[in-house]
């Protein structure tokens, strides 16, 4: 039975997330499914104020059933006789699958997807959305926990055990047609070709095959080779986590076999993707975004006043094309919840990305979709091929003669097993001022402000720009908003021609050797 103190292990930075059935458990998903109703659904602008309708999907993972069941029968529970409530249940779907139902309908009131995302099997949670696809913000998580701690104080109090209740009756919703067709009008992707595209769709026992299958059928010059799409929550081969070079490998290793012209790998929900090109080189989340710049431009008719926003652990490579394409580039902290705050002021922005793989599209209720990054790069692919132009791999190759970033790094905590809030607080914050003192001693500049904050950044982020003859560079320290991690970037980028790929991966290595060892020994990768 869950406690009240529980949800404070659940409630993270973007949503609820959390180890089943402990801390995370049918009576706590009961709750967060009332107190979503209550405490900000119910109360927002916009729909029916005598009805609350709210949209329900869930992933593959194997507790997503009886996780949703409660979920809705929760939902259900915060209807009053004034204000009756309404679920469609659209079933396992991918999480832009619920932002599309949500979006696609004033009517609706909200919507939650039953995900962990990438975390670990025994892992589950919940992502919010409000009315017009809009996230659930930190103040709206932070409403949503108090309430379900004071239901489950007060449930504690009466002394009275739980017991799930059975799922309500209600609709069910199915999308896939209509979500399929506006994927593919926001990509801008060209249905009729005479050309042809072999391509491996990686869905790594997530949802992303079943999906991508639906919006195959309506292109047909696609020659689609699935691997593990089959949704199985075991997860049996790895995780489907795009960043994970296991996983990467899986795809890279199918695009060889199968002699592919591009390869797509998706995360458990569905919401990122990754590529492999022909040559089986992964392209890094900025590598794609910078693509990504290209073909927005292109379809884009407007040409004043443009913007595309990125977060600050992106390659410098992203801003450096967005200027490139006479756009204006606008640096956002880390947090897919930060960014889809901050698009509803900027009406110019064609599109936002991040470099953990979610790319966000105004045009897509400002949600982020890995399956229109994935059509806009098909389309890039088979443009170039039409067009005899350069090949990906050409255009890749070229950048990362220039560009020499370290893979985003996580480091743990060490040693310190039974130790206070407060004192891993105080490790933490003072391994972020190690670093910080590290860049002010090599001459550095600290990015004080960003181009585009959402809200203000805690616990504390440090991004360090350093300059030299030959070379400039970057390096970046944050702490994980859903894991007890540090998280630490950095890159290289080569101003001279006259040095090469050698000197940019020794400069590059000895700026991560010499971060390691400014972090310290209470963090370990």
């Amino acid at each position: 039975m869950a406690r009240a103190r529980d949800i404070e292990d659940v409630l993270k930075r973007d949503d609820f997330r959390g180890g089943t059935p402990c801390p995370l458990d049918d009576q706590m998903a009961f709750e967060i499914g009332r107190a979503t109703v209550e405490t900000l659904l119910a109360r927002q602008a916009g729909g029916d104020s005598r009805v609350c309708r709210v949209v329900v999907g869930r992933d593959a993972r194997l507790t997503s059933p009886t996780l949703s069941a409660a979920l809705i029968a929760g939902l259900y529970a915060a209807g009053t006789e004034a204000r009756r409530v309404e679920v469609s249940d659209v079933g396992r779907c991918s999480t832009e699958m619920v932002y599309f139902a949500v979006g696609a309908d004033a009517s609706v009131s909200g919507g939650v997807m039953v995900t962990a995302s990438h975390n670990p099997k025994d892992d589950n949670g919940f992502k919010i959305v409000k009315h017009g696809a809009e996230i659930a913000n930190g103040n709206d998580l932070s409403d949503i926990a108090d309430g379900v701690r004071n239901a489950l104080t007060l449930h504690a109090t009466q002394g009275r055990s739980w017991q799930t209740p059975p799922k309500p009756a209600c609709r069910s919703l199915d999308v896939a047609a209509d979500y399929a067709a506006k994927v593919i009008e926001v990509s801008g992707i060209n249905k009729d070709r005479n050309a042809s595209l072999r391509i491996v769709v990686e869905a790594g026992s997530g949802v992303g095959g079943e999906v991508f299958r639906k919006i195959a059928r309506e292109l047909p010059f696609l020659q689609v080779v699935y691997s593990h799409a089959r949704p199985d929550g075991n997860y049996h081969v790895c995780l489907p986590n795009p960043l994970d070079p296991a996983y990467m490998r899986l795809l890279q290793d199918r695009v060889y076999d199968e002699q592919a012209d591009l390869g797509v790998a998706f995360d458990g929900d569905a919401d990122r993707a990754a590529i492999v090109d022909a040559h089986g080189w992964a392209l890094s989340s900025s590598e794609i975004i910078a693509l990504l710049v290209g073909r927005m431009v292109k379809q884009e008719r407007r040409t004043a006043n443009l913007e595309i926003m990125y977060n600050l652990s992106c390659s410098r490579l992203v801003p450096h094309q967005i200027r490139a394409h006479g756009v204006a580039p606008l640096m956002t902290p880390v947090g897919h919840g930060q960014i889809k705050r901050e698009l509803p002021h900027h009406p110019r922005c064609l599109l936002a990305g991040e470099h953990s793989g979610h790319f966000f599209f105004p045009r897509f209720f400002r949600a982020d979709s890995g399956m229109i990054a994935a059509l806009m790069i098909i389309e890039e692919v088979m443009s170039r091929k039409e067009n005899q132009e350069p090949d990906l791999h050409d255009t890749i190759a070229g950048w990362r003669e220039k560009y020499f970033p370290f893979d985003e790094t996580n480091f743990k905590m060490v040693g310190r097993e039974g130790a206070s809030r407060d004192e891993l607080d105080r490790l933490r914050d003072d391994a972020v001022a190690r670093v910080r003192q590290f860049g002010q001693s090599i001459g550095g500049t600290e990015v004080a402000q960003f181009d585009a904050p959402a809200v203000p950044i805690e616990p504390p982020i440090v991004k360090v720009e350093f300059t030299r003859d030959d070379h400039e560079g970057w390096f970046s320290i944050r702490p994980s908003g859903n894991e007890p991690l540090l998280r630490l970037a950095g890159e290289i980028v080569l101003n001279d021609s006259a040095i090469g790929l050698a000197d940019g991966n020794r400069l590059r290595d000895e700026l991560f050797r010499t971060l390691v060892d400014t972090i310290g020994a209470n963090f370990r990768r």
